[in-house]
């Protein structure tokens, strides 16, 4: 839908920054539906995708010059969104492998467009990452080096600093019993 489309209906803003240090493509702030995980979801392998159904678009999208402030207009509801910053390298408008990008989901309340919104960042500033180690800590306990913990110092998710918590000399998570650990204190050996 296009700014224009929304504007002419009901709607809300979300307004805040756009981060992409080095970018030399196109930047796109778009706005998805939330996607809830299916129940049972992670107990079992998903069905492939049906090549038959074309996968959801963005409600609407804004082309940004450059990095900076932004404010995009979204159709008002009670349904959840994602806003999403896309370094569009390739010019198709959609993620495509090897791009960068930035998603905000409004953490455990979402985003739901029922009213303006601002103080949104989005990052998507390249970055050395990986991702976190299996054993190592939830990425919202890990902290990354300097304190800054995953969640980032402004509340919003930052995986590479969760990576790199993960990745820290003497840190991560403790050896489970029977793992190389010594038995818990009062425990029978």
């Amino acid at each position: 839908m296009s700014q224009e489309a929304v504007a002419a209906a009901d709607h809300i803003t979300l307004s805040g920054t756009a981060v992409c240090t080095d970018c030399t493509g196109a930047l796109l702030v778009r706005v998805q539906q939330f996607m809830e995980a299916p129940s049972g979801a992670g107990e079992e392998e998903p069905p492939p995708p049906d090549p038959n159904v074309e996968a959801p678009g963005p409600l609407t999208t804004v082309a940004l010059t450059e990095a900076g402030a932004f404010g995009i207009k979204v159709p008002k509801g009670d349904s959840k969104v994602v806003i999403e910053l896309l370094l569009d390298e390739d010019g198709n408008g959609m993620p495509s492998k090897g791009e960068r990008m930035a998603m905000y989901d409004g953490g455990p309340e979402g985003i739901v467009p029922s009213a303006d919104a601002d103080g949104i960042r989005l990052d998507a500033s390249d970055r050395d990452w990986e991702p976190p180690k299996p054993g190592g800590p939830p990425p919202d306990e890990a902290a990354a080096p300097g304190g800054q913990t995953a969640a980032g110092t402004d509340g919003h998710l930052n995986p590479c600093a969760a990576a790199k918590a993960a990745e820290a000399p003497g840190e991560g998570a403790a050896p489970v019993e029977g793992e190389g650990a010594a038995p818990a204190e009062g425990a029978a050996p």
